[in-house]
């Protein structure tokens, strides 16, 4: 779907989402940012970071040994029950913008975790932060 052809967001829109997603999420918050968040609209995408509750190491009892509380897998899981859909993963992203076919920049290495998700017609950018 291109670019043209997103539906627009509102900031009503917006809080929904993220109340739902909020309420199903074990180990992460979320983090509305962007135009929706600034000017209350947005024609072209939705902004969510979505960070851990923690991201140092901890002792989970009865495992046998120590582990990150990053559960990316859990985060996957949630978005897709609430009905995302990705289109992009954080490597084709990283693959364009090295390439340069982003269309706001030209050739980049930035290694920002950030997938492309769509919900009802309407794109997402995803920011995980580890």
């Amino acid at each position: 779907m291109s670019q043209d052809k997103w539906r627009p967001w509102t900031i009503r829109q917006a809080r929904r989402l993220v109340n739902e997603l909020e309420a199903r999420l074990a180990g992460w918050y979320v983090a509305l940012a962007g135009s929706v968040l600034l000017r209350g609209e947005s024609s072209n995408d939705l902004d969510l970071i979505f960070y851990p509750h923690t991201s140092t190491k901890i002792w989970r009892p009865f495992a046998d040994s120590l582990m990150y509380d990053l559960k990316i897998d859990e985060l996957y899981r949630v978005l897709r029950e609430c009905g995302l859909t990705q289109l992009a993963s954080a490597d084709r992203v990283k693959e364009v913008w090295a390439a340069g076919r982003s269309a706001k920049r030209g050739p980049s290495d930035d290694q920002k975790w950030v997938e492309i998700w769509m919900y009802d017609e309407q794109r997402v950018d995803v920011f995980v932060m580890r």
